[in-house]
């Protein structure tokens, strides 16, 4: 049996007072891509959700009080999903980014902010429930890291 799944991107905050920017594009890829309305729907924060120009990018924005995510609009057996993350320079602790595959062997890349002096953390779900440092000591906030994910069918017994 084929297992189809839907692809969501958060972006949650909960103590500092900074701004975060994240986008979602496929084109540094050479992949072709969509138009935002075409492949996703706002989950929730629509009002710091900020589309580019052409509508094939977006970005999440952070602010005291809330965040923002998006889902695909359907489901897919296959896709390739890429996103660019740069966390602010200043105190960030409790600053979640997350991305997910909602499937049963799940896609996830979680990056959070730090306490002065203290290394980002950039995790990956090394199996369903774990999550492993991909990085010991990213520097996060001088430069996007780039995360890319082609997701395929799973045959669920």
């Amino acid at each position: 049996m084929a297992l189809e799944a839907r692809f969501f991107l958060a972006a949650v905050f909960a103590v500092a007072a900074t701004c975060l920017c994240l986008s979602a594009v496929a084109s540094a890829f050479a992949v072709p891509s969509v138009a935002f309305d075409e492949g996703y729907s706002p989950l929730f924060g629509d009002d710091n959700l900020v589309r580019s120009s052409d509508d094939k990018s977006v970005r999440l924005l952070l602010d005291r009080r809330s965040g923002s995510g998006f889902i695909s609009s359907d489901y897919y057996l296959h896709g390739f999903f890429s996103a660019s993350i740069k966390l602010p320079k200043a105190y960030t602790a409790g600053v979640v980014v997350a991305f997910y595959q909602v499937a049963y062997q799940p896609h996830a890349l979680v990056a959070q902010g730090r306490q002065q002096g203290e290394p980002h953390g950039l995790f990956g779900l090394s199996s369903p429930k774990r999550l492993r440092r991909l990085h010991p000591r990213i520097n996060v906030p001088l430069s996007c890291h780039a995360h890319s994910t082609v997701s395929h069918q799973f045959n669920h017994h």
